[in-house]
């Protein structure tokens, strides 16, 4: 992994990209030839949902969807779960030749 920083972004690994998550740091993803200092890319990177986003969907249903959905599933799996989903669909969608085959994360310094 290339040690970049970019105007107030790290590039760090995926465990440390979903600890920093789970603890409220502001983070975002981009493909990884991508410079968020270009003009041409125009420093626009991919920001997952807020996690009290993900509080409230979780405490939202009740207690019998969870246990019969998620089979019994704490909240940071819960959390962690819906955000390696988003993060499949931004690799799918945004990923390619030209920018990069993978995602590469950052955290706001």
């Amino acid at each position: 992994m290339r040690n970049l920083q970019f105007k107030g972004w790290q590039r760090v690994s995926k465990a440390y990209f979903q600890k920093a998550y789970l603890n409220g740091e502001k983070v975002c993803v981009a493909p990884c030839n991508v410079n968020l200092d270009s003009p041409w890319y125009g420093g626009q990177a991919f920001m997952p949902r807020l996690y009290n986003d993900f509080v409230m969907e979780y405490y939202h249903y009740g207690s019998f969807y969870h246990s019969s959905k998620l089979n019994k599933i704490d909240l940071n799996n819960y959390v962690l779960s819906e955000i390696e989903k988003w993060l499949n669909e931004v690799k799918h969608f945004n990923c390619n030749r030209e920018l990069g085959m993978y995602l590469a994360y950052y955290v706001a310094r």
